[in-house]
């Protein structure tokens, strides 16, 4: 063997409880998990008691093709035991590429300082796979640049019939190129929030036909506050002030029925939350009867329908995959806010912060 590792507990992945044995590596493959009768020699020895052995972890969830290309060796994945990322979720991709204009200006509302140096989907992973990554990257192409890619800054609008068929030809040109399919941003401020359902299911029957996967960030995803119906920002619910506390229900249920109609198209719904809200104060156990009634309304009826739904789940307790430090967070572009604010730097904020009154 070139690596061999003693007594350790392995879990394989297969679902049956872990058990003490060794692992055998040799060329880079392992080709020994048990335990073996003969005494092994190998060039590094490894003495796995106390310790866990198991396949690497895949996080179904990242936004991590947003930075990888700066640090292909994606340390803060590796040292987790994550192997694999689904990267491109919510719609946000770093290709298609091709309106300079609306691809340098989508960065920057993100705070993500890259050089574009592709136009498509296949140069995007060519550039990718040179870096020579140490993560598998299982990228999706997001429904945000495919709009911006053909209707450019121009994105706040229903796409016509043809700028739909150039829409189409992008994501059938992703798939080929590698794309495991494709995720939608349909939440307010965002390229995504203003597809019509033709568009849509325009695309969800491409999704269909090729087997690959939807993965939706749904509408009125995070504060559900009523506005004037003149805004659009991420977080700001648009509609009428009696159905505030009902945005992410509908949200949900809209994509839901996107997949319905699309029949047979597979589905993971992104950052799933509970679809039912209480106002503050009230017992912690209602929280976990509203979990339960979400996952039986939104996973487990459609599943008995027939439906191929799935679902991820982001590990933060104060926002939704949030990448930056709260003071960055607070002056993201994509946010409303007042022009006051606007007016702002991140120093002049920090400063009247001090200040009574402010």
């Amino acid at each position: 063997m070139d690596i061999l590792i003693k007594n350790t507990n392995i879990i394989d992945g297969l679902g049956k409880p872990g058990f003490i044995g060794d692992i055998g590596i040799k060329d880079k493959k392992i080709v020994l998990v048990g335990k073996s009768n003969v005494n092994l020699e190998a060039d590094m020895v490894i003495d796995g008691t106390g310790l866990v052995t198991c396949p690497g972890f895949i996080d179904s969830h990242t936004h991590a093709d947003l930075s990888i290309h700066e640090d292909s060796g994606a340390e803060n994945f590796i040292m987790q035991g994550v192997t694999s990322v689904v990267g491109g979720h919510c719609g946000i991709s770093v290709s298609p590429a091709g309106d300079e204009d609306f691809f340098n200006s989508y960065m920057s509302m993100l705070n993500i300082k890259i050089k574009r140096e592709w136009n498509t989907f296949a140069e995007w992973l060519a550039f990718l796979e040179a870096k020579k990554t140490a993560v598998n990257y299982i990228p999706l192409v997001g429904h945000n640049l495919l709009r911006g890619a053909v209707l450019g800054k121009n994105c706040r609008r229903i796409s016509e019939t043809k700028e739909i068929e150039a829409i189409k030809n992008i994501l059938n040109e992703s798939l080929d190129a590698g794309a495991f399919g494709m995720s939608a941003g349909l939440d307010g401020g965002t390229a995504g929030h203003y597809a019509n359902e033709i568009e849509i299911m325009e695309l969800l029957n491409i999704i269909r036909k090729n087997n690959v996967l939807f993965s939706p960030h749904t509408k009125h995803h995070q504060n559900q506050w009523p506005s004037d119906n003149k805004k659009s920002a991420y977080g700001l619910y648009v509609g009428p002030k009696g159905e505030v506390m009902c945005g992410r229900y509908h949200g949900l249920m809209e994509v839901l029925e996107y997949a319905r109609r699309a029949e047979g198209v597979r589905m993971m719904i992104s950052h799933l939350t509970p679809i039912y809200m209480v106002p503050q104060p009230h017992p912690s156990y209602l929280d976990e009867a509203i979990a339960r009634a979400s996952l039986e309304e939104i996973i487990e009826k459609p599943r008995k329908e027939g439906m191929d739904i799935s679902f991820n789940v982001v590990a933060a307790d104060y926002s939704i995959a949030s990448e930056l430090p709260m003071i960055k967070s607070f002056f993201n572009q994509a946010l409303a806010r007042p022009e006051w604010l606007n007016a702002l730097d991140k120093a002049g904020f920090t400063k009247g912060l001090h200040s009574k009154p402010f």
